[in-house]
């Protein structure tokens, strides 16, 4: 476990399970205990925890600030060079809040709300030619795909 004080997250990763989630923290102290649970499982696990080693770090490894990345991988958006409407896709079910589209400069361009949705259609017809960076807000973190509009 990491947390990033600076902005209130905190990465849980489990290796051997492939495991990494990305939370906010409200808090400022330790908690007392960690409850680590799996959501739309059919099925229970347990792991065991041992030989815990606790470590002050400057910056968080590289491995756990690639989540986001990890997380991008699985969305799919098609057709991508884009016309009118994007469609976003997942096959590991990831909800989404937002969907956020920046220029290539990083200026907002407009953002959509959702109410944590699987698939979701991004109208895309009032952007202009060129390329954008659409930034897709879920629970486990901000997952970054391109996207080209025709």
């Amino acid at each position: 476990m990491f947390i990033d004080y600076n902005t209130n997250d905190v990465y849980f990763y489990i290796p051997t399970l492939n495991l990494q989630v990305t939370a906010k923290i409200s808090h400022n102290r330790i908690p007392d205990n960690i409850d680590f649970m799996m959501a739309n499982l059919a099925s229970s696990s347990v792991v065991n925890l041992d030989n815990i080693k606790l470590s002050a770090l400057q910056t968080l490894p590289s491995y756990i600030l690639s989540t986001n990345e990890q997380l991008a991988a699985k969305f799919n958006l098609y057709p991508n060079q884009a016309t009118n409407v994007v469609n976003i896709t997942n096959n590991e079910n990831r909800l989404v809040n937002q969907a956020a589209v920046y220029d290539v400069t990083g200026k907002l361009i407009n953002t959509q709300n959702f109410n944590e949705q699987a698939e979701i259609q991004l109208n895309v017809e009032n952007l202009a030619s060129g390329t954008y960076l659409l930034h897709l807000q879920t629970n486990e973190g901000t997952a970054v795909k391109k996207l080209v509009k025709k």
